[in-house]
């Protein structure tokens, strides 16, 4: 590290941006206020993030009207389906997790995830023949 400044000082000083009389530096650090990346979350994050893509593209096909329900946007199932996974592995007192739960809560989301995917590809398809510039 005291090699690297170095560098950064003599470099500085050559482009005489500074005298390179003092280093301040800050290490500062703070804990982010985001999730652990668990991989039911991700499957979440990921179907969050097509349905928000897939509501963008159903406006730039035409006519709106007959296009409403060609994707359904799963986020609120993928949610829902996270958070259950998630507290069935942190039990109540004396309570076990049951695996043959989990899996089943977990193929859930893995096909929801799937659909989700699946409504992707369809909608990539149908941008690349509106013919729309914006598409």
């Amino acid at each position: 590290m005291h090699r690297l400044n170095d560098r950064v000082v003599t470099l500085v000083r050559q482009h005489h941006l500074t005298q390179g009389k003092k280093r301040r530096t800050d290490s500062t650090v703070i804990a982010p206020n985001i999730h652990d990346p668990t991989d039911s979350r991700l499957l979440c994050d990921s179907v969050r993030g097509r349905g928000r893509t897939l509501k963008a593209a159903r406006r730039l096909l035409t006519p709106p009207a007959s296009q409403t329900s060609l994707f359904r946007n799963h986020a609120r199932q993928a949610k829902r389906l996270a958070r259950r996974l998630a507290a069935h592995y942190r039990p109540k007192k004396g309570q076990k997790p049951s695996e043959k739960q989990a899996e089943r809560l977990y193929r859930q989301l893995l096909k929801v995830t799937q659909t989700s995917v699946e409504h992707a590809l369809k909608g990539q398809t149908l941008l690349g023949q509106a013919g729309n510039a914006r598409a």
